[in-house]
C-alpha cells in the first residue's frame, strides 16, 4: 500500500504515538511493474512533505499559497519536482539525518525496506537500540535523558496554553483598570509569540 498524500495536516503525534488521518489518496498494489515507482514516489513524498518539515520548521515547496489539489493526480504531483533540499535553515541538524532525508528527495530509495534501513542506521547513531547493533550504555543513557527533557518541554507547551486561557478570560472581566487591561495584553502577546514559535522535534 502507498499513502500518498503525505503533508503535516495529516500527521498527529502526541510523543509516545502517531495517527496517520485521511487515507482518501492512499492506494493497494498488485504488485505491477509500475509500482516500484509509485514506492519511490511515496517514499520521496514522505521525505518532502513530512521528514523536511518536521527538522526544518518550513516546507520544501517555496512561494506562496498554492491551491488545495483537486485531482489524485495532483496530490502524487504535489512534490514531483522538488528533488534537492536546502538544509541551511537548519544548519545545526545531523548530517546523518540531512542525508538521509535528501536521499528520499533524490528518490533513491528503492523500497520501503530501503528507507527503514536508512532510519534504523541514522536512529542507531543518535542512542537508539535498532536491529544494526545496541548502543552503548552512554548513548541510550543520554537518548533516555533527551526523551524525558522533551517530554517536559511538552508538558510545559500545554501550561503555557493553560496560562494563556486563563489569561484571556481575565481580559474579559468587567470593570478592571486600563492598566490591568495594558499589563493582560502585553502578558499575552508575549504569550502568543511564546506559542507561535516553532515546536522542537
Amino acid at each position: 500500500m502507498v499513502y500518498l498524500d503525505h503533508k503535516l495536516e495529516h500527521v498527529y503525534w502526541d510523543g509516545a504515538r502517531l495517527h496517520v488521518i485521511d487515507l482518501n489518496s492512499s492506494r493497494a498494489l498488485n504488485g505491477a511493474a509500475a509500482d516500484a515507482q509509485q514506492f519511490k514516489a511515496d517514499i520521496h513524498n514522505f521525505c518532502v512533505g513530512i521528514l523536511y518539515p518536521v527538522f526544518t520548521g518550513i516546507s520544501a515547496i517555496t512561494g506562496g499559497l498554492r491551491a488545495t489539489p483537486s485531482s489524485m493526480a495532483e496530490v502524487e504531483a504535489r512534490y514531483k519536482d522538488i528533488l534537492v533540499l536546502d538544509f541551511g535553515v537548519e544548519p545545526s541538524l545531523s548530517p546523518a539525518v540531512q542525508q538521509m532525508i535528501q536521499r528520499g528527495a533524490a528518490m533513491e530509495y528503492d523500497t520501503a525496506n530501503d528507507l527503514i534501513a536508512e532510519l534504523n542506521k541514522t536512529a542507531s547513531l543518535h542512542g537508539w537500540d535498532t536491529p544494526h547493533g545496541e548502543n552503548t550504555p552512554a548513548c541510550r543513557a543520554a537518548r533516555d535523558q533527551v526523551r524525558q527533557g522533551l517530554k517536559k518541554l511538552r508538558q510545559g507547551q500545554e501550561s503555557i496554553r493553560e496560562a494563556r486561557d486563563i489569561l484571556r478570560d481575565a481580559l474579559i472581566i468587567d470593570d478592571i483598570t486600563p492598566d490591568i487591561e495594558d499589563e493582560l495584553r502585553r502578558v499575552l502577546l508575549a504569550v502568543n509569540a511564546m506559542l507561535n514559535a516553532r515546536v522542537i522535534p
